[in-house]
């Protein structure tokens, strides 16, 4: 009789220290959990964090393209008589030029434009005057009649502008960086599509940075008057493609891919390489159709 007690305590104690162990398991448990889990949250953040630049600048890239492209669609055309002109009241070649913030002329020139059917961005220098120069030539050569004069000035100027030496794309330099490149090559390729008529418009064609300018082309394609089989595979062709611009920067040169439609020709997977150093040129080493054109009209 006399143990029983000390025989209780002992079962008591040992209950007590199994509790009290338990409890501090439990309470390592949930701070080892909590511990992972901010763990986990601080990781997600440093992945945030060292994606952001990445995905600010490729969100950077896709505004420019958009914005000039909404520009470029937002100039309108003026009909007088015989002449189609690009109305200054939609497009102010300043403003324009401005949305190019990563590109920058050579020292000595200006911008102008020329507009024959579809623009041509040309340099001059600050003084020449292209209307005076060539009704000056016009002079010279004694061509006085008014039709045969005007019609040869016409065709001065065309030639004027659309010489390699004269075209804008050829005398900018780009900024060394991933949005200075783009601009650069959008600039040569795109720069000019806008304000284009009659047969021009067959080269028109556009760049396709994200889902919503794809779901255009894609809802034109429905509308196509192609035959069904022919719509189901372009519509299929479609449906794999994810738009997305890639820029891979070396020292050397500078990769960008991206889809452009071709208004004939359909829409493709495109890639270009740029030199980083001058004359900056640049090559496209890869063409790949996704989908075929359903244009059918003819102007």
């Amino acid at each position: 009789m006399f143990f029983a007690p000390l025989i209780l305590l002992f079962k008591n104690s040992k209950r007590i220290f199994v509790a009290e162990k338990r409890i501090k398991l439990f309470t390592m448990n949930a701070i080892n959990t909590e511990k992972t889990s901010y763990f986990k949250m601080w990781m997600f953040a440093v992945i945030i964090i060292s994606l952001y630049p990445s995905l600010a600048k490729s969100q950077t890239i896709e505004n420019f393209i958009n914005k000039v492209q909404a520009y470029q669609d937002g100039v309108k055309l003026i009909t007088k008589g015989d002449s189609t002109f690009i109305d200054d009241k939609t497009f102010n070649l300043k403003a324009y030029m401005q949305m190019f913030d990563k590109i920058k002329l050579e020292q000595g020139y200006e911008y102008d434009y020329y507009a024959e059917g579809r623009p041509y961005i040309y340099v001059k220098k600050s003084s020449f005057n292209l209307d005076s120069y060539f009704e000056q030539l016009a002079d010279d050569n004694g061509i006085y009649n008014k039709v045969k004069r005007s019609n040869a000035i016409r065709r001065s100027k065309l030639e004027f502008v659309a010489k390699s030496e004269n075209r804008a794309f050829n005398h900018v330099i780009p900024e060394n960086s991933e949005e200075g490149y783009i601009q650069y090559l959008f600039f040569y390729e795109f720069g000019e599509q806008f304000g284009i008529i009659g047969h021009e418009a067959y080269n028109e064609k556009s760049v396709v940075p994200n889902l919503e300018s794809k779901y255009v082309i894609y809802d034109k394609n429905l509308e196509s008057p192609n035959s069904q089989s022919n719509k189901n595979k372009e519509i299929d062709q479609l449906n794999i493609m994810v738009p997305k611009i890639w820029v891979d920067l070396s020292q050397k040169n500078c990769k960008i891919s991206w889809y452009e439609n071709e208004l004939c020709r359909g829409t493709f997977l495109k890639t270009y390489t740029i030199g980083c150093t001058a004359p900056y040129v640049i090559s496209k080493i890869s063409d790949k159709c996704i989908m075929s054109s359903s244009f059918t009209g003819v102007w």
